[in-house]
């Protein structure tokens, strides 16, 4: 099951990536992200309320520090991307060179925070990884 949900999660993000090219040339990109920060707390507040009515909702200060961190990183790498796009990038490359640093960082996060084992398959895909964001930059 968690193969189909990690399907549905890279069409939904793939196709969310889809929408900087078209906010590209528009001036207001954060009127842009604060209506898409607006709908995703509007979209989890019932899951929110449904576990606050099912006794299942705890909370920590671990869990709300992990939520900032979370939200920053995420801001901060929304807009990135936009100055990306609006400075021109050619999208086709862009949209690898993301997926293949997000991969790699990954990987790194599960190494260094998570003790997760390294194989030689997962290394060659970091090497091959490393090779297509050079190959799709190299102008």
């Amino acid at each position: 099951m968690f193969f189909i949900f990690l399907v549905l999660t890279a069409i939904f993000w793939g196709s969310h990536n889809v929408f900087y090219k078209l906010i590209g040339n528009q001036s207001n990109y954060l009127l842009v992200f604060f209506i898409s920060g607006l709908l995703q707390c509007l979209v989890v507040l019932p899951f929110i309320f449904n576990s606050l009515i099912t006794s299942r909702f705890t909370s920590s200060q671990n869990e709300a520090l992990i939520g900032i961190f979370m939200g920053l990183f995420f801001v901060i790498g929304n807009i990135f991307f936009f100055y990306t796009i609006k400075d021109g990038a050619v999208f086709v490359s862009t949209i690898p060179i993301l997926t293949i640093g997000l991969l790699i960082v990954g990987v790194l996060g599960g190494v260094l925070f998570f003790s997760e084992n390294l194989s030689l398959k997962i290394l060659l895909g970091i090497g091959l990884g490393i090779m297509s964001i050079l190959l799709l930059s190299w102008k």
